[in-house]
């Protein structure tokens, strides 16, 4: 049996692959939090993913993809929502430092 290997179908549904020894291949749902690649890296050399938090210029940011405009996006924290800023570019990703993620350390946020 050999593992390992994943799936992320088109209606957002995420599958780890399993072939087993018959020959025959197994998915099994997994419930998981995807995380995307933004191309960038951070001034220490850390990639990027969507729902990172950034700390730049003394503030936290987090990274959303902005879907009617396509790019990356920083959001900050307001009024216990998070709202758009700006765009996530190459130069502010590279003076900004990833410090973690909302799934694992949200509570930087509050």
């Amino acid at each position: 049996m050999e593992s390992g290997y994943f799936y992320l179908a088109p209606d957002g549904t995420f599958y780890e692959i399993t072939k087993l020894r018959n020959g025959e291949t197994d998915y099994n749902e997994v419930s998981a939090d995807v995380q995307f690649y933004t191309g960038l890296k951070d001034k220490k050399g850390k990639e990027i993913y969507e729902k990172d938090i950034i700390k730049f210029m003394g503030n936290l940011f987090v990274v959303s993809y902005n879907e009617n405009e396509a790019h990356y996006a920083l959001q900050t924290m307001r009024c216990g929502e998070l709202k758009n800023d700006s765009i996530l570019t190459s130069f502010i990703a590279s003076v900004g430092e990833v410090v973690g993620n909302v799934y694992q350390n949200g509570d930087l946020l509050k």
